[in-house]
């Protein structure tokens, strides 16, 4: 299907994306490289946290420690270490967010989540109600969790306050029942919080489906974006003596989302793209492509800063690239 490329100008004087429908092209020029430098080192940076004076707290899996970078790219503290204790990682962080001077933190592949100051001081834990893949602050410092259904059977979507205390759970509309160990990498999923109107923006990441809520958790609409096809299948063994066949995904459909200051949708098209993990679709909440570009290396997150510079994760997790947006004929 041809795509009718549609871009935008910045109205204003500084680099934020205040959109104006255009028919210019956007170009990226890259403004910073984060983590190819000695003592300035990246292991495998798994989310970026955006705070209001430009710095940025990324979770550092394999280092297991939080990391804040200054607006120059310069690495200015760091904490964390493996363990159990306050402030210590078990699995190392990966998920993270950041509401006003507050950062929440999930650890990988677990149900604990923890809180920091802006300036990484230890706050407290608790542990969300299943394993914790996403997770999102809302406008009002409420935390959304995405989460693998284990213990609260096809409950994809998770409201807490800042204590851990369940406020609302949500099976997605889209959502498969799991049946057998292993399907529920189908539910899997990235999500954003529109700005604009507190909108939860879900985008499958092995299946062509978005999904809108209101910022209650109630389902508004669905879509898929025209020409991107669905993941390829394979049939694996879930293994043991009576182990059973299951029909899994072979391919990453969307690979990361964020939504801008305007509500336009953001999304990093995985596996099966013509440029893999380098094509971005940008959307309006209706579904309509505005337009698309192409990202100059292979990335696992696409985010924006509030003065409208993109951030992507590149070479495996270790280096983070800052781009400024150019719209050609401005």
């Amino acid at each position: 299907m041809k795509i009718l490329l549609l871009l935008f100008l910045i109205i204003n004087h500084t680099d934020a994306l205040a959109f104006q429908i255009s028919t210019k092209q956007i170009k990226l020029q890259e403004k910073l490289t984060i983590g190819n430098e000695k003592g300035n080192l990246i292991f495998e940076v798994h989310s970026i946290g955006h705070l209001q004076d430009g710095s940025l707290i990324i979770s550092d899996k394999l280092d297991y420690k939080l990391k804040k970078i200054n607006k120059f790219g310069k690495i200015v503290l760091q904490v964390g270490k493996r363990g159990k204790n306050p402030g210590e990682f078990t699995q190392g962080p990966s998920q993270i967010d950041v509401y006003k001077n507050i950062v929440a933190v999930a650890e990988f592949s677990s149900r604990r989540v923890h809180i920091f100051s802006d300036n990484l001081e230890y706050k407290s834990s608790f542990y969300a109600p299943d394993i914790v893949f996403r997770l999102k602050f809302d406008r009002d410092g409420n935390i959304w969790l995405g989460v693998v259904s284990y213990y609260r059977k096809n409950q994809n979507l998770v409201k807490v306050n800042r204590k851990g205390t369940v406020l609302k759970s949500i099976k997605l509309k889209n959502s498969r029942n799991v049946k057998e160990i292993g399907n529920e990498i189908w539910n899997f999923f990235d999500f954003a919080i529109n700005p604009t109107n507190g909108d939860i923006i879900v985008a499958y990441n092995f299946r062509n489906k978005i999904e809108i809520r209101d910022s209650a958790g109630n389902f508004k609409s669905e879509f898929t974006i025209p020409g991107i096809p669905e993941s390829r299948k394979k049939i694996i063994s879930t293994g043991g003596l009576f182990g059973k066949k299951i029909e899994v995904p072979e391919d990453l459909v969307f690979s990361s989302l964020w939504v801008n200051g305007e509500g336009y949708i953001f999304i990093l098209i995985g596996d099966v793209a013509s440029s893999p993990k380098r094509d971005v679709f940008v959307l309006n909440d209706k579904g309509e492509i505005i337009t698309s570009f192409k990202l100059p290396q292979q990335s696992s997150w696409i985010s924006f800063d509030q003065d409208g510079y993109l951030y992507t994760i590149e070479n495996q997790r270790t280096i983070v690239k800052k781009y400024k947006m150019i719209y050609h004929g401005r």
